[in-house]
């Protein structure tokens, strides 16, 4: 005897709830895809991978229902549809739970991940042991908690209402499939995914808005700022070209100031010699007078010439203490002493050295009457080797002290203003600087300041203080 057919209409009710239930399945599939992509470009947004999880857990729960029904209609061949429709629905509650917990931002999340997973594993090990539990009960319970998570972010970001319409949706549809009616979660589930997306997209839609626009932004911004960059810098090279010359003006000033007065002295000597009334001895006082003044100037020219030269200086390991010595011997008729409180051992040129405590032994000799004393203090200046010349001179004011580095300033008639000028090259050649403190009436120190290591590179120290 053959069994009954079931009715027409039946069949075709099956078959159309079938059909939706599978497009909204392949559709939720899509929407992980989309996800997982996103996450694949943005691996920082953890939130893209878990909510791909959960949409590919759904997906499958909706196709396992369908292929149930059509296992029961004949359709398919027997299989586990049921036992693997309710254990997706509970995974697809697990990664939707902890989509929330990273949506939200909640504070320790992962200590709250270990019981959601192991719940979801408790009840799909209830499953399999023919426990039976209606996955909609978990599920409406696991939406309650996810749209509070939901909200909570909502009131912090001011944003996200799309989601939490979403979220109302999911506890409506779960209620309504508690009380038996058709089932309605696989298209809530759908539209709550589309409502997440649509949220995201809007977000990321305002951040490249703003993004673009901050861009658009900075690229005015850096153009204006080029062209500030080209101003400034003919403006920088106007002021060295207007600083080179007046520096070669003051220095041309200072240079003819140096040289006209021993020139007028020779040439009063000179036309002084062309008057017939000049005799003998007269003759050989004025011609002392140009020896004299030719000398003067040839000592100007050797001392220019120096200070304009660059220092290269060697590097070899100098003991202090016998150049100190040495030019000391030029401090004839004065008390002279060495205090060392620190090693007097340096990386640098000895010929140099030697010639920058000469210059300086002179001037205090020069500043010194006879019968004075000349100190000479080797210590530790910061890593530095300090070796500071004392005399008990006559001092030197304080617009003295801030003109003796610039080149041809002197107070004495006989010199010529470059002898600590150099000395203060020197110095800087050897990774150091010269200062000078004095007090009128009591005395100088003039101190070179030079690093152990020596010069670190060899080049041309400045030439204008």
């Amino acid at each position: 005897m053959l069994a009954a057919s079931p009715p027409a209409s039946s069949v075709g009710v099956w078959a159309f709830l079938v059909g939706i239930e599978l497009t909204l399945g392949l559709a939720t599939l899509a929407l992980g895809g989309f996800f997982l992509r996103a996450w694949r470009v943005e691996p920082a947004e953890r939130t893209f991978l878990h909510f791909s999880l959960a949409m590919f857990t759904f997906g499958l729960h909706v196709l396992c229902g369908a292929c149930g029904v059509m296992s029961a209609h004949g359709v398919v061949g027997q299989g586990p549809w049921l036992g693997l429709a309710m254990a997706t629905s509970h995974l697809g509650v697990a990664f939707l739970l902890h989509f929330g917990l990273l949506y939200a931002s909640v504070p320790g999340r992962r200590f709250y991940t270990p019981s959601i997973y192991g719940l979801a594993g408790a009840a799909i090990v209830l499953e399999t042991v023919g426990f039976d539990s209606h996955p909609s009960t978990l599920f409406f319970a696991a939406t309650l908690a996810l749209l509070a998570l939901v909200a909570r972010r909502w009131a912090q970001l001011g944003e996200g209402s799309a989601v939490v319409g979403g979220t109302l949706i999911l506890v409506a549809s779960a209620a309504h499939d508690m009380r038996g009616t058709p089932a309605t979660l696989p298209a809530a589930v759908l539209l709550f995914g589309f409502t997440v997306a649509l949220t995201f997209l809007q977000r990321y839609g305002v951040a490249s808005a703003d993004l673009e626009s901050s861009t658009r932004e900075l690229q005015r911004r850096s153009k204006e700022l080029e062209a500030s960059y080209r101003e400034l810098k003919r403006t920088q090279q106007q002021l060295v070209r207007s600083e080179q010359l007046a520096v070669v003006g003051e220095l041309s000033a200072v240079i003819a100031h140096e040289v006209r007065n021993p020139l007028a002295i020779v040439s009063n000597a000179v036309a002084s010699l062309h008057k017939k009334q000049t005799k003998g001895r007269d003759r050989k006082t004025l011609l002392n007078i140009i020896s004299e003044e030719m000398g003067r100037l040839d000592q100007l020219v050797s001392r220019l010439v120096h200070y304009a030269r660059p220092i290269l200086p060697a590097r070899e390991k100098v003991d202090l203490v016998p150049l100190i010595e040495r030019a000391l011997v030029l401090a004839e008729n004065r008390e002279t002493s060495i205090e060392l409180e620190e090693s007097a051992e340096v990386v640098g040129d000895p010929s140099l050295l030697r010639q920058a405590f000469d210059n300086v032994v002179q001037n205090a000799v020069q500043a010194t009457a006879e019968g004075g004393h000349i100190t000479v203090v080797v210590a530790d200046d910061a890593g530095k080797v300090a070796v500071g010349f004392r005399d008990d001179g006559e001092g030197m004011s304080l617009e003295a002290q801030r003109q003796a580095l610039f080149p041809f300033f002197t107070t004495r008639p006989t010199g010529t203003g470059l002898g600590l000028p150099i000395v203060s090259r020197i110095a800087e050649a050897h990774g150091g600087h010269l200062s000078i403190d004095s007090t009128p009436g009591e005395g100088t120190t003039v101190t070179l300041h030079l690093d152990r290591k020596g010069p670190r590179r060899r080049s041309r120290a400045r030439s204008w203080p």
